[in-house]
């Protein structure tokens, strides 16, 4: 590079995963809100979580519950609805990969999730989960 040239910036996104904290609820809790969710869904923090920042922006959270059997429990993902939905997606993927990593190390052999979202769907198969034949059932008393 010569003297009158500049160094180009990046176009690529910064993204950092880590695990959720409970410093990390007030960034929680904004996100719920923005979403019109109610913080009492999330009062019980699994152990297992993990917040992704884009740029140094909160853009996602997500958390794995512990059950017998070492099995894991998908427990929750949300985003900041703010963020462009690219970023959403960069990071959800960055997330699952993260949290599944973070189950293992926790003993987890297999994670239950459900879902109704198409997208989830297919980012959950792009990463190793497949769909089993089953029923799930709730009570409501």
């Amino acid at each position: 590079m010569d003297s009158n040239q500049t160094p180009s910036k990046s176009i690529l996104p910064t993204v950092l995963v880590r695990d959720f904290n409970k410093e990390d609820r007030s960034i929680l809790w904004e996100m719920v809100l923005k979403r019109g969710l109610h913080r009492a869904d999330f009062v019980h923090i699994p152990k297992i979580g993990a917040i992704v920042y884009c740029d140094e922006k909160p853009v996602a959270c997500g958390f794995i519950r512990e059950a017998e059997g070492n099995v894991g429990i998908w427990d929750g993902l949300i985003t900041d609805p703010s963020a462009q939905a690219g970023v959403r997606n960069l990071c959800l993927d960055q997330l699952l990969i993260y949290l599944v990593r973070r189950a293992k190390t926790h003993g987890r052999t297999r994670i239950l999730a459900w879902t109704l979202d198409s997208n989830t769907l297919e980012r959950a198969k792009k990463i190793g989960f497949k769909p089993i034949n089953a029923q799930i059932l709730i009570g409501e008393f």
